[in-house]
């Protein structure tokens, strides 16, 4: 049962070429595998967004923690064991 899922699957991307390029296909791919999931849907997600030749992750903006949060340099810096 898993090899024909997984069968399927191969056969939903190579379709994916055919519907948007292969060129789009294999960037997009290329961009699953660096993300960890090359599954069917992340692909077909990554064309549809169109996010296939981005090289950059988006970067998320900075925010200060509120006062009574702290970091372990509150707490001094000696190791306990």
């Amino acid at each position: 049962m898993n090899a024909l899922f997984r069968l399927r699957q191969a056969q939903g991307v190579l379709r994916l070429g055919q519907r948007h390029g292969f060129g789009r296909l294999e960037a997009a791919c290329r961009r699953a595998l660096e993300a960890g999931d090359p599954s069917y849907r992340t692909v077909k997600g990554i064309l549809l967004a169109g996010t296939e030749h981005e090289t950059s992750q988006p970067t998320l903006p900075t925010v200060e923690a509120p006062a009574w949060l702290r970091g372990p340099q509150a707490f001094g810096s000696e190791e306990t064991r």
